[in-house]
């Protein structure tokens, strides 16, 4: 993978947070409402990239007084625009080789309906999908359901890789693993993809993700601090920055627009340690659609930001 040449086609390097938050919120944005689907449908049916599927959530689950937050038992908006946007014969991820066959992919706050995993992980070697514990039966059943749409299928894995395993994961294919993770009291070496018990890992001598991904997590300022951590976290596992230039890990943030307060702390804290773009060329994360796309890589101080001149 050429990846000076992944950073030059990115174009120019976001160098000022609170700037680029004034910018995207003076335009007029769309009123999503707060960005439910049908939050009062028990099923929701969809076609993503080309595939009819129909995806269970919990209506009651959502009204329900949790104290942990109940946001993960619907679907999203944004979800089926970032699947789509991943299936792309396009996709940039694929075209310079960030992502291929072998390669492993984190979510972060997968939420109960499985799309981007059931999406991309016929594409990639190992899929593995986290969240609070609260979802994960609901998540399991749209997995085991939705499988079948999907003509390559996911339990024809491409690689024997495989996450290293705990008592309280499930694997739902060859391909994709469930697992409970919680930003403010796991942490991400607990699930190390470990190279002596992987062939992914052999295969490309490394020990963590290539691709951590965040779909619409970002709405409660008392968790950015911690899901900011988690994905520097998930991001270090396979070592310095500067010892990997090769391959760095990648961190996709999907983020819909509501609190201008809200999205100004992520985006300062989140650029303090990833250098950052907005990946705006798409339909589905155009602007005025109230939908932004972020990619990151951990910083590495002894290489000079790409200001795009």
């Amino acid at each position: 993978m050429d990846f000076s040449g992944f950073l030059q086609f990115l174009g120019t390097e976001i160098l000022d947070a609170e700037e680029e938050v004034f910018v995207l919120y003076s335009e007029p944005i769309p009123s999503h409402s707060l960005g439910m689907i049908d939050p009062k449908a028990a099923s929701i049916e969809m076609n993503v990239g080309g595939h009819d599927l129909v995806i269970h959530q919990s209506p009651t689950l959502l009204k329900s007084n949790r104290p942990e937050g109940t946001t993960g038992a619907v679907v999203w908006k944004i979800t089926p625009l970032l699947a789509d946007w991943l299936c792309s014969p396009s996709n940039l991820l694929f075209t310079f080789g960030v992502l291929c066959s072998d390669s492993v992919v984190v979510e972060l706050g997968t939420g109960i309906s499985g799309i981007v995993a059931l999406t991309l992980a016929p594409k990639v070697g190992l899929y593995l999908a986290t969240d609070q514990s609260y979802v994960l039966r609901i998540l399991k059943q749209n997995i085991t359901e939705n499988t079948g749409q999907f003509s390559q299928g996911i339990g024809k894995s491409r690689s024997k890789g495989r996450i290293h395993q705990r008592p309280d994961s499930n694997q739902e294919s060859e391909g994709i693993f469930l697992q409970k993770f919680d930003w403010e009291t796991d942490q991400a070496s607990t699930l190390l993809l470990h190279p002596q018990d992987s062939q992914v890992g052999k295969d490309k001598g490394v020990s963590g993700p290539d691709l951590v991904i965040v779909c619409d997590c970002i709405y409660n300022e008392s968790l950015i601090g911690p899901l900011v951590t988690t994905c520097v976290d998930w991001c270090r596992l396979k070592g310095p920055v500067s010892s990997i230039v090769l391959r760095p890990t990648v961190c996709l943030v999907a983020l819909q627009l509501r609190s201008f307060e809200v999205s100004s702390l992520w985006l300062d804290l989140f650029c303090k340690e990833f250098r950052v773009w907005r990946l705006a060329g798409s339909e589905e994360f155009k602007e005025g659609t109230g939908f932004v796309l972020f990619l990151g890589i951990l910083r590495d101080e002894s290489a000079p930001s790409n200001t795009g001149s």
